[in-house]
């Protein structure tokens, strides 16, 4: 294991320590929403390592297939972690998504389609006797736009990274660095309103000190992708992440995935919510429109 991935597994130990994890007064349990992707699957198999009992909740709607949870559900039963299962009630889109917007504010189609589905997990977190759900939310350039900006300029990119970012002790207090958000839309929603439901979502990839391990080697897209995608991440535990199945995977979003996007599609062609008649053709395009006209 080369020093990248050795350093990874410090800082989220590091992160662990500080929240309490691995104090005489901890119970030996973590919480993680767990998507089937590798970031939160890196934080079970880091909690593994130090010796927690992983808890894992994952989210699915009826009669929905979805690779992701499927993933998340195999992940677990291999390793021999807990999980638990969010069931999705069927509920009419129309209400839900006016729900997310009247109820908890939500003015972005990232908050309607993050937010909706965690409710239920925050419900269940909080069943489970826990205080804490740990989040793979993190900064790395996985879209286009980030991925060509990291690949020209991976030290400005990073540089940037860094000044958005806090330590998760700072995020609550402070939104903006420069006029650009510190966390994305979607995380801080759940920040926000997993505290007024009791309980702190806690995101350790999205810290300063753990971005600056990438800042300082400048890391570009291919560099983190080489061989297959995210393999810095993968080859922390190269024979766990080879045993689950996930070494050549490429990266999951149990929000796409998970249907919770086909979930509000039909939204799109009633005409008292798309009463600007917005075009359906590209139903993410509609949705994103909708979402910041009646989030206004």
């Amino acid at each position: 294991m080369d020093t990248l991935q050795k350093e990874i597994i410090s800082e989220l130990r590091k992160q662990f320590v500080k929240m309490g994890f691995l104090s005489d007064k901890s119970d030996g349990r973590i919480c993680i929403g767990l998507s089937g992707g590798i970031d939160s699957t890196t934080i079970g198999l880091v909690a593994d390592h130090l010796g927690l009992e992983v808890n894992a909740i994952s989210y699915k709607r009826k009669d929905f297939e979805s690779s992701d949870y499927n993933q998340a559900q195999k992940t677990c039963e291999i390793l021999g972690w807990k999980f638990h299962t969010v069931v999705l009630k069927e509920e009419n889109p129309k209400d839900v998504f006016l729900s997310m917007i009247k109820d908890y504010n939500c003015k972005r189609k990232t908050e309607i389609e993050c937010l909706y589905p965690y409710l239920p997990i925050f419900e269940t977190a909080i069943d489970l006797g826990f205080e804490k759900l740990m989040v793979g939310f993190n900064t790395s350039p996985d879209n286009r736009k980030t991925a060509t900006k990291c690949r020209q300029n991976p030290g400005a990119y990073w540089d940037d990274i860094i000044k958005r970012t806090e330590t998760y002790r700072e995020v609550p207090t402070i939104t903006k660095t420069n006029g650009n958000p510190l966390l994305s839309y979607a995380c801080r929603k759940l920040y926000e309103v997993g505290k007024q439901k009791g309980i702190r979502v806690v995101a350790p990839m999205w810290g300063k000190k753990y971005n600056t391990l990438f800042q300082k080697r400048n890391l570009t897209p291919n560099d983190m992708n080489k061989g297959y995608n995210k393999s810095y991440l993968k080859l922390c535990f190269p024979e766990q992440i080879e045993k689950i199945g996930m070494t050549k995977t490429k990266q999951m979003m149990l929000q796409k995935g998970g249907g919770i996007e086909s979930f509000f599609e039909p939204i799109i062609y009633d005409k008292e919510i798309n009463f600007k008649d917005y075009k359906t053709d590209n139903v993410t395009s509609c949705l994103t429109k909708l979402s910041l006209l009646w989030g206004k």
